[in-house]
């Protein structure tokens, strides 16, 4: 997900930015608000005491948002308070997001990076008398104007002679491919308007296997997702199922390639690392290429917020010598030191020898051990 500049820029000198993300539970919010501020409570006591006032009166001020988190219609919320700084962000989010509370001087942004970006999918279905063009966005449905249909003429051939049923025939076969042509260029002025990022192509294999030739040579390139169904049967509900399996699997896939690319760096000694250490050590120095997250795999560690170094402990920042802030989740903050230094994130759902180093990164250069 795009996380909006607004969020991102926020900041809180003196360590009090509470950042909370909570999936709308089946009851009330409030007593899930209460357990997932109550470490933050206990932790903020063991700081000065204008810096604890701070940390609870944002932890109270979030706390009084579950009748209005109760009645949002978003699947999940986020929120970021800061009461010494003015900071007080609400943000509604479209997909699920796990439950957490962190504060620190920078937002925590994690839950945010790893919803998926939604993707705009061109959507044709077909059999050999109708065409249908939709477009979607992540399941929202939007039809491209009315059935595209092809006058086939008489489908029962029976009494004519040899000659007649073959030109009949091949009347009708042109206009499928008429009608298949006529699909193909609609979805390419579609793109052309706001460009798709794959296309799901859905009806009888041998239908499919026509309407490709006829898709401009730029939607030809895109991921494509085919799928059988039946025109006669096929339901709104059916058709975004297939839609939605086209795109999971698609990401599904980038996220076994990102994986496959980082291990096999690793495994060859070409400029890869693994583990919480090293990787911290390569994003401190701007060096990594692509870094590959197992899950929600997270460890403690420590924040300088004057220059940006990471490490698992200490006080003193070694680069600039400016206090280091503790943070439960320093993953999420190389998450965005490698995002700020143009590199590219995955967080992974898919099982592989990664899991057994949680994190691990390809390089753009070595670094010294």
């Amino acid at each position: 997900m795009n996380v909006p500049s607004t969020i991102a820029e926020l900041h809180s000198p003196a360590g009090t930015l509470v950042s909370v993300y909570l999936g709308r539970p089946a009851g009330s919010s409030s007593a899930l608000l209460s357990d997932l501020l109550k470490p933050i409570r206990a932790a903020a006591d063991e700081r000065e005491r204008s810096v604890t006032k701070a940390i609870k009166a944002s932890c109270d001020r979030i706390h009084d948002l579950a009748p209005r988190i109760d009645a949002e219609p978003s699947p999940a919320v986020a929120v970021f308070a800061s009461e010494p700084d003015g900071i007080f962000e609400y943000l509604p989010l479209q997909a699920d997001v796990w439950d957490v509370a962190m504060v620190g001087p920078r937002p925590y942004l994690r839950p945010l990076r790893a919803i998926p970006r939604l993707l705009h999918v061109g959507v044709v279905v077909a059999d050999r008398e109708r065409a249908f063009v939709f477009e979607s966005d992540d399941g929202q449905m939007e039809s491209l104007g009315e059935p595209i249909e092809a006058d086939r003429g008489k489908d029962n051939y029976g009494g004519f002679s040899g000659y007649e049923e073959h030109r009949v025939r091949g009347r009708a076969e042109e206009e499928t491919a008429r009608m298949l042509q006529e699909a193909a260029g609609l979805l390419f002025e579609r793109h052309r308007a706001k460009p798709f990022d794959m296309l799901a192509l859905g009806g009888h294999a041998d239908t499919l296997d026509e309407l490709v030739p006829h898709l401009h040579a730029y939607l030809r390139e895109l991921p494509m997702h085919r799928f059988v169904v039946d025109l006669r049967t096929m339901t709104p509900p059916i058709l975004r199922r297939h839609v939605e399996d086209g795109v999971a699997a698609w990401r599904q896939e980038q996220e076994e390639r990102a994986v496959e690319r980082v291990l096999a760096r690793l495994g060859s000694g070409d400029g890869a690392v693994a583990g919480t250490s090293a990787v911290l050590k390569a994003a401190n120095a701007r060096a990594v290429e692509t870094l590959v997250v197992s899950g929600r795999f997270e460890r403690s560690g420590v924040l300088c917020d004057a220059c940006g170094w990471l490490g698992r402990t200490g006080d003193t920042c070694p680069v600039c010598g400016s206090g280091l802030f503790d943070v439960d989740d320093v993953i999420g903050s190389a998450i965005e030191a490698v995002l700020d230094a143009g590199g590219e994130v995955w967080q992974v759902s898919v099982a592989s020898p990664l899991d057994s180093h949680g994190v691990a990164a390809a390089l753009r250069f070595p670094i010294t051990r």
